[in-house]
């Protein structure tokens, strides 16, 4: 059961060693089993640290320890309301992609590359498909295409095992052309293939849909986008 703390805070009775371990462990025994930590800094708003969960996304405690909320942090400003939280969540996502091992990427290269995108898709996702038969307009407009396999109803489903067997094909992009056309190609499977890691490397980005569309700053673009009005947003 996932639990959410989203519009109050919830005060707790919480104990803070002077060591990052003894804080972890003092937040974890008041956590429940469901939230994993993945990591814990200070927080952009003084007073408070920031905590990256497993799953993308964060909560804050206050330095005393008696206090959390769960959800976005905003600032207001004379510009207007700054969503503190997606600027984390956007270098965190940066730094997974740095992380990737970018040979397990089916990449489909623009002549002159002015930028790089990296799209979550499914091969049966209709708005995926969208985006693919203009794949060649994308790359016209100097956009590289970088997609991460994303079976929406899971890897064992048959919509997983449809591109598993792309990313296991000698010829992947052609594969993976054909899937999102439609059309049939050899079901096969392979060690080692990228599937499940890209999955949850989606999942753990906040990725709940496709196609989703990592910009080069990090943000996502959830579901399918023109090639003339992507472009207008990376330039």
């Amino acid at each position: 059961m996932r639990y959410f703390f989203t519009t109050s805070f919830i005060f707790f009775s919480l104990v803070l060693g002077s060591q990052d371990n003894r804080f972890l462990d003092s937040l974890k025994s008041i956590l429940p089993a469901s939230f994993e930590i993945e990591s814990v800094s200070v927080s952009p708003q003084e007073g408070f640290y920031e905590v990256k969960l497993s799953d993308g996304s964060l909560l804050y405690i206050s330095n005393d320890g008696k206090s959390i909320f769960y959800g976005d942090l905003l600032r207001i400003t004379d510009e207007g309301i700054l969503n503190l939280s997606d600027e984390s969540k956007a270098k965190a996502r940066l730094e997974k992609i740095e992380e990737l091992d970018k040979t397990t990427l089916i990449t489909f290269k623009a002549r002159n590359p002015l930028h790089q995108i990296y799209v979550f898709t499914d091969v049966d996702c209709g708005y995926c498909r969208k985006f693919h038969s203009q794949i060649q307009a994308y790359n016209e407009l100097g956009i590289q295409v970088n997609y991460l396999a994303f079976p929406r109803q899971g890897l064992a489903s048959e919509a997983g095992q449809k591109i598993i067997s792309a990313w296991c094909s000698t010829e992947k992009n052609k594969s993976l052309t054909l899937l999102k056309q439609g059309e049939d190609i050899e079901m096969i499977n392979c060690l080692n293939n990228p599937v499940e890691s890209h999955y949850i490397l989606g999942r753990s980005m906040g990725v709940q849909g496709t196609p989703a569309i990592l910009k080069e700053d990090g943000s996502i673009i959830p579901g399918f986008i023109e090639p003339d009005r992507l472009i207008k947003l990376l330039n």
